[in-house]
């Protein structure tokens, strides 16, 4: 709950996690090095940037509890070995796609050839798998390799659509929904709420793009 958007009288939709595995394609006894996670987010009012941001800060928070843990257990390997200690570093960084790649190009990479390479050569590959193999190869082509989560976006994208009161035509369309929905109440007898968003996946959200004025 605290990824959604607080909109008095709307029902937000929560994220849902979609995809969890890690990057091993068949069992062996090795543990796995990478794993793959994306969730579904419903946007009714927030930017791109402010979700990212908040994405960002949560998983921030969780890496620190995973460091946290990391060390814990390894000073009671250390207890119950007695073998000596050595200096590690458990610290996992995070990171946007577009932070990645622009680290990548000041290294003196090339970021967008190889991620331009992976999707000539993986067309037919379903989209959100596809920018998993576009984010594994940026990190094959990193010469650091050191522990990270990076966060993108990846395919659909459904604009948010919303009547904005703040403009006139906008305005006008609430007043005569309402003008509608009072003359049906009197005849019908029933009451009908007015509500901003359809809260569930539309294709209507392609109609328009909000931040157009459109």
């Amino acid at each position: 709950m605290d990824l959604t958007e607080n909109i008095e009288g709307e029902l937000v939709l929560p994220t849902s996690c979609l995809y969890q595995r890690d990057n091993k394609e068949a069992y062996n006894v090795q543990t796995a090095t990478s794993s793959y996670l994306y969730f579904n987010h419903f946007i009714y009012e927030a930017t791109g940037k402010e979700i990212m941001d908040k994405l960002t800060a949560i998983t921030v928070g969780a890496c620190k509890e995973v460091e946290n843990l990391l060390h814990r257990h390894y000073q009671e390997f250390l207890k119950r070995t007695g073998l000596p200690a050595k200096a590690l570093s458990w610290n996992i960084e995070v990171t946007s796609l577009a932070q990645y790649m622009d680290e990548l190009s000041k290294n003196g990479l090339n970021p967008e050839k190889t991620a331009k390479e992976v999707f000539e050569n993986n067309k037919d590959l379903e989209p959100r798998m596809l920018c998993f193999k576009i984010v594994e190869a940026l990190q094959e082509l990193d010469p650091e390799k050191k522990a990270r989560v990076i966060i993108f976006y990846a395919p659909p994208y459904l604009p948010h659509n919303y009547l904005n009161e703040e403009k006139k035509y906008d305005r006008e369309l609430v007043e005569a929904i309402k003008s509608v929905l009072d003359h049906v109440e009197q005849e019908t007898g029933e009451t009908f709420a007015l509500k901003k968003f359809f809260p569930y996946l539309a294709d209507g959200s392609f109609l328009s793009l909000h931040e157009t004025g459109q």
